[in-house]
């Protein structure tokens, strides 16, 4: 503006907003409102935004809507351009990459109507100083929108900081190296005439789509290597077992999916095959590359693949799969403890059940903090070659570690500088070292490096740095006063009314975003069950494929005693894990209780029936007829292991004829609905001989020898299978499909020996 000549206006007001350069350099980078404008034609029936909108994408914006620049542009002390360049950020010429970024208050054009009516006579008497500023969308540019922001917000000259996103770090360092002025990476730059001042921390983490799954899958970085590279490919390989011995195998053994981004130079997949290049493939001639062929898929986002994919892998960064509530893979750090990513506050509030506490989780995150810092050069000024922050030691460090930095010149050549531009962007580097700085990581997806050691080596280094007569920012804090501030200065204190309500609308604006991508792309997530598996599945197939809007739909089959647990979330104050429980069994009337005294109003209903039997895996061919007959005291005297020899005389009673003398063993399950239905029916059915426990554990079952305890439904079948001459419990449907089992012919109150097959269930 102020190289800028004023001129009277006499064109017709089309509309009350519009845009102009800043500066008259022939390639604008910052626009600001007027009333004063002339619209082109082919805009007047969309109105204004749509015209915006549609030159941004045209990349010539700044050819099709002209203003008139008047003296009246000041809008409450503050400068149009401060509020202009929260909605319209400059456009350049630059072909192929992302467009700047609405970042603040996108559509609020009537707001800024207000605004820039209420202009007064004051005028642009101060020149704007602008600052082109650029980042990668690795989670670092919310971080990098926040930090100018305050800047801005908080600056007592009028500034206009650019904040431009781009795909990745080597773009990030090319804008940087070929003439821009701010950067933010998670790569340091090595040139000698840069400085890398580390403001944040993120972790990339691993996240796995197993049905049923538990527990965290624990890996090692180089097995994770072998999944990925294709040279483990099924999740029952003896790779993945000994590594996991308390953790079920998958029985079906299903081949492993890899979901990786399509794109192999995008940060999250480039930082990955640099970990695990260096820490597994240092064998000359030896790189990983990815698993090809249809074990392998690729997508544009990582998170919606995996969730797309059953029994898959993948990776993303921490804040992003934690939001999601993805299962999260426990890694082996270099310490040699198993650690999960989400185990640390990302400051979005996520701290996993890895974690026993949150002073834990704490601690982990200073542990990683003081390993980044001894990791970090002496001088953020001096040579940061070979510096590295993945696979460092430390209790509780995560391995795939990365620290975002801001980069600054050292000593800039005048002439590429205007003025203003050197002060104000070390003024930004020194807010965000500062406490208040550290605070606006908050909810970035980044993790604050609230460090004393590494800000005080930040304001050494800026200290150094060449400002080329440009002024010094004075620093204070928000909550601070200071009756010494400097000229110019960043203030933590100094705001705008009017601003804030752009930012209140702008929180509103978000909640509202949310609210739309919610009803866009709904989750349901279930649990129980297992002898549901089959149904569920089948369910949310058929929901899915008739479903008009966007649905992603779960069920894991952890046992009717998991799902009920996990809808009451008792161990999670209160707040259910899941959307619904499915199990065998109802809610007891404790749980009941339980539910009213929390306020909490919940419904059953009851969805189906089925039956439950008991199967033996005895060849068929021992059997008289193939039909295993047993009355319900023969098998309560199996099951309280008062019989252990098929060649018992009851047994042989039952069944018409004696069987080979093979030792019983008999399979249980605990926390199960189904388990509970089998022993309320021994108690009833035989009383005389059942003395053990009823409900969905029998405790009395560990103490047996020839009892083997299973995980699930299908767990079950799986082992009877396996081991000839055994028994076990389960729904008829599930054991009727395994061909080497044979379902009991059992007893009822009229003498007749049924199996659910031949029996009238419904009746």
């Amino acid at each position: 503006p102020s190289k800028t000549k004023p001129q009277p206006s006499s064109a017709a007001v089309t509309s009350s907003f519009c845009a102009a350069p800043v500066r008259d350099c022939g390639k604008p980078t910052c626009f600001f409102l007027h009333p004063n404008c002339h619209i082109p034609p082919r805009y007047s029936q969309h109105g204004i935004e749509y015209g915006i909108r549609q030159e941004r994408q045209n990349m010539s914006f700044h050819h099709n809507i002209t203003c008139t620049v008047s003296d009246s542009i000041l809008t409450h002390g503050i400068p149009a351009t401060r509020i202009a360049k929260k909605i319209v950020v400059g456009v350049t010429a630059q072909q192929g990459t992302r467009t700047e970024r609405m970042r603040q208050v996108p559509g609020m054009w009537s707001l800024l109507l207000l605004l820039s009516l209420s202009s007064t006579s004051y005028g642009l008497q101060k020149p704007v100083t602008v600052l082109p500023f650029v980042g990668p969308y690795d989670g670092s540019t919310e971080y990098g929108g926040k930090i100018t922001t305050s800047a801005e917000y908080g600056a007592s000259r009028p500034v206009a900081i650019n904040f431009r996103e781009v795909p990745g770090n080597s773009e990030a360092h090319a804008e940087y190296e070929k003439g821009g002025k701010g950067a933010l990476s998670s790569k340091p730059l090595v040139n000698s005439d840069d400085m890398n001042i580390p403001v944040a921390y993120s972790t990339l983490s691993i996240y796995v789509n197993i049905p049923g799954l538990r527990k965290p899958l624990n890996l090692t970085a180089c097995l994770l290597g072998k999944i990925l590279d294709g040279t483990v490919t099924t999740w029952a390989a003896p790779d993945i077992a000994d590594f996991n011995k308390e953790l079920p195998l998958v029985s079906e053994n299903p081949p492993i999916k890899v979901v990786k981004q399509k794109v192999d130079s995008q940060h999250e997949t480039q930082m990955l095959k640099a970990f695990l290049g260096e820490k597994c493939y240092t064998e000359p001639n030896s790189a990983f590359e990815f698993v090809s062929g249809d074990n392998l898929v690729e997508a544009e986002d990582t998170v919606q693949g995996l969730q797309s994919n059953g029994f898959s892998i993948s990776y993303a960064l921490t804040a992003k799969g934690s939001a999601q509530g993805l299962a999260e893979v426990a890694i082996k750090n270099k310490g040699g403890a198993l650690n999960q990513a989400g185990d640390l506050d990302t400051g979005n509030g996520y701290v996993t059940a890895h974690v026993t506490s949150p002073r834990q989780a704490l601690m982990q995150q200073l542990n990683t903090i003081e390993a980044i810092a001894g990791a970090l050069p002496d001088a953020f000024d001096g040579d940061w070659s070979g510096v590295k922050t993945w696979d460092l030691d430390g209790e509780g460090v995560f391995p795939m570690t990365q620290v975002h930095y801001l980069h600054l010149p050292k000593q800039a050549v005048s002439s590429a500088w205007e003025d203003g531009q050197l002060g104000l962007l070390q003024a930004i580097a020194k807010l965000a070292v500062s406490e208040s700085g550290w605070l606006v990581v908050n909810k970035t997806g980044l993790i604050s490096l609230a460090s004393n050691d590494i800000a005080d080596k930040s304001r050494d280094a800026l200290g150094r740095m060449a400002l080329n007569n440009d002024d010094e920012y004075g620093l204070e804090p928000m909550g601070v006063y200071s009756s010494t501030l400097q000229e110019p200065s960043i203030s933590g204190n100094r705001g705008n009314y009017e601003l804030l309500q752009v930012v209140a609308l702008r929180d509103k604006t978000q909640e509202l975003d949310r609210q739309v991508q919610r009803s866009a792309n709904q989750i349901l997530r279930g649990s129980g069950s297992s002898a549901l598996t089959a149904v569920m599945w089948r369910v949310m197939a058929n929901f899915r494929a008739s479903s008009q809007s966007p649905v992603w739909l779960s069920y894991r089959a952890i046992g009717s005693g998991g799902g009920q647990a996990e809808f009451i979330g008792a161990n999670n104050g209160y707040e259910t894990w899941s959307d619904f429980g499915a199990s065998d069994v109802p809610l007891s009337n404790e749980q009941w209780t339980e539910l009213e005294k929390q306020n909490i109003k919940a419904i059953q209903l009851p969805v189906g029936l089925s039956p439950m039997n008991f199967f033996v895996s005895i060849p068929a061919e021992k059997l008289p007829e193939g039909k295993a007959k047993l009355s319900p005291c023969t098998v309560v005297k199996i099951f309280t292991g008062k019989i252990t020899s098929w060649s018992d005389p009851a047994v042989t009673e039952d069944v018409g004829s004696s069987l080979p003398d093979e030792e019983v063993t008999f399979y249980f399950r605990s926390g199960s609905g189904t388990t509970s239905v089998i022993s309320q029916y021994m108690a009833t059915a035989c009383q005389e001989e059942w003395t053990f426990t009823q409900g969905k554990t029998v405790p009395e079952w560990e103490n047996l020898e020839n009892a083997i305890e299973t995980t699930s439904t299908l767990d079950l079948a799986n082992k009877m299978e396996k081991n000839p001459y055994s028994i076990g419990y389960m729904d008829a449907g599930v054991g009727q499909s395994f061909t080497a089992l044979v379902e009991v012919s059992l007893q009822n109150k009229a003498g007749k020996f049924l199996t659910s097959q031949e029996s009238d269930v419904s009746a």
